[in-house]
Formats: C-alpha cells, sequence, structure tokens
C-alpha cells in the first residue's frame, strides 16, 4: 500500500510542477505586454488569472496542470489574439 500512496504523491507532485509553470509562463509573457499586479491561483474547480486582485480569466479541470493549460489557452485569446494591428 505505501508503494500506491508514494506514487500518487509523485505524480501529484509532478501535476503541481507544470501547473507552477504554466502560470509563471503566463506572468511573464503579460509583464513582457506591460501588465503590472498579475496572479494565478487556484480557484474552486481550477485556476484564475488575477489582476491586482481582480479575476481576469479562469479555466476549470479537477487536474493542475490541465486547469492551467485551459488558462493559457484561454488568456491567449483575450491578450494576444485580440491586439488590433496598426
Amino acid at each position: 500500500m505505501s508503494y500506491i500512496r508514494s506514487m500518487d504523491t509523485v505524480e501529484e507532485l509532478a501535476t503541481l510542477y507544470v501547473a507552477a509553470e504554466n502560470a509563471n509562463q503566463l506572468i511573464v509573457a503579460l509583464e513582457d505586454l506591460g501588465y503590472e499586479g498579475l496572479d494565478v491561483q487556484p480557484i474552486d474547480g481550477g485556476y484564475g488569472l488575477f489582476v491586482d486582485d481582480t479575476l481576469i480569466a479562469a479555466a476549470l479541470s479537477n487536474d493542475a496542470a490541465d486547469a492551467t493549460e485551459k488558462l493559457l489557452d484561454r488568456c491567449a485569446d483575450k491578450f494576444f489574439h485580440d491586439i488590433m494591428e496598426v
């Protein structure tokens, strides 16, 4: 039994690592666009992007890595694809 539980822990840590990397990638990309006061936090059922403590985008999933990946996609649509060309 202890081996099964330790495998769960390793998988959970790997998932949390991917989630942290996704969140960091999102924050760095938006800071490059000039945004400040950014934070990615877990919310009920997923993860959310906050700008100055205001929820801007959210993605829901029971898996942290999946939720942050969905959040990256949602923010790409919001912040990168909607930029008007001059």
